[in-house]
């Protein structure tokens, strides 16, 4: 078997609940670590899933400061799903990933964001990118905090995209007054 699902996280056995296929979980340690996994991203031809849970800012922020990483994440051609945990969307690492892999990639096809802030800019910069990505199909909000309001916001940010099929909000602040 092949690994299709790459976590990165540096909790012990997190694996999301609804992973069916070969997962395997990572959590790079320095520069050289974060270098070699950038490498074998860049050129992993299976990989369909990455998964970054942020549980240690500050090793997500020098994954971020580390263009290495972030320049061979972008040359990756089977990653078709991104899944973000616990990221503010607006600044940092969760932007990045937004600004550098998510806007403009043909191969993305659904992005998740679990326990991520929305606010101040987070909203604009998911939109943003998902603009960019002509094969979207699947966004999913979870206990993101999302209320009307910001609800409002996303759907007049993402009214462009034709492949659009799902819009999942779970456990939302949704219609909460």
């Amino acid at each position: 078997p092949s690994l299709t699902i790459l976590s990165l996280s540096n909790s012990i056995g997190f694996v999301p609940a609804d992973v069916e296929e070969e997962l395997g979980t990572y959590w790079p340690s320095d520069s050289f670590d974060l270098l070699r996994l950038g490498n074998a991203i860049g050129s992993n031809t299976n990989l369909k899933i990455l998964n970054i849970r942020n549980t240690d800012g500050e090793c997500l922020d020098s994954m971020a400061a580390n263009g290495a990483f972030m320049d061979r994440l972008e040359y990756n051609s089977s990653i078709n799903g991104l899944w973000l945990v616990n990221f503010q969307l607006f600044q940092g690492m969760g932007h990045d990933i937004l600004k550098y892999f998510v806007a403009g990639n043909r191969n993305v096809t659904g992005i998740r964001f679990t326990e991520c802030t929305l606010m101040n800019g987070g909203t604009s910069a998911v939109t943003s990118a998902a603009a960019g990505c002509p094969n979207l199909t699947d966004i999913k909000l979870v206990r993101c905090d999302v209320d009307n309001e910001i609800l409002e916001e996303f759907v007049s940010g993402i009214t462009g995209l034709d492949r659009l099929c799902t819009l999942g909000l779970p456990m939302n602040a949704i219609g909460r007054a």
